[in-house]
């Protein structure tokens, strides 16, 4: 049946958690922190708090998330992978010299930069909910790569996207109804396309 842990679990550094039965492990209410995750069966409850990965986390079953964060704070860098088709976070905090997604990764709530960038691809995205929301993204730390964000309604939401070396924000605005938009930056020089034989004058703004 359903394990449940109580009370803080501080496994630290050294500490990888992996789960390979089929049943249930909930982590209860307390703060819980490990180095490597792995999901290899059955269903893993994420903490009602903070859980702290500083290594790899890898989901090849059911990752289900409460109303907790899942704080990435390596000291090297992380990634997030396995065999499910992707994983779904409430709040994801990144503190670490960065994450890349081996995986489609879904955030419904606070996606918060604190150290470090996501690195995502074609292959890979990183999608927000609608009830997303970003948290102090600088030009440090940022998604590299593309992304998603879905919408329910008219609203305004900047997308803190850049590419390895600069990060380029872009501000969508006047979206209505329902939605979900890909952005990425991408960074080229337009004169091959654009030679400066051809410029019409006068230039108002570039």
């Amino acid at each position: 049946g359903p394990v449940s842990i109580t009370g803080t679990f501080n496994g630290g550094s050294n500490f990888d958690l992996t789960k390979t039965s089929t049943g249930v492990l909930n982590l209860g209410t307390g703060a819980v922190t490990v180095q490597d995750l792995s999901i290899s069966a059955g269903t893993l409850t994420s903490t009602s708090t903070t859980f702290s990965v500083a290594g790899n986390f890898t989901n090849n079953a059911t990752f289900t998330h409460t109303s907790g964060v899942v704080n990435f704070n390596g000291g090297a860098a992380q990634t997030i992978g396995g065999t499910a088709p992707s994983t779904t976070f409430g709040a994801l905090t990144l503190n670490s010299a960065g994450v890349t997604l081996a995986q489609d990764v879904t955030v419904n709530g606070a996606l918060s930069f604190t150290n470090g960038k996501i690195n995502t691809s074609t292959t890979f995205i990183l999608s927000l909910g609608t009830a997303a929301t970003v948290v102090t993204p600088t030009a440090t730390k940022y998604v590299n790569g593309p992304m998603n964000k879905s919408f329910l309604a008219a609203s305004t939401f900047e997308f803190p996207i850049g590419n390895a070396t600069a990060y380029r924000p872009i501000e969508l605005s006047g979206v209505s109804g329902t939605a979900t938009v890909l952005a990425q930056y991408f960074q080229s020089n337009p004169h091959s396309a654009y030679p400066g034989s051809t410029y019409q004058s006068p230039i108002i703004e570039i």
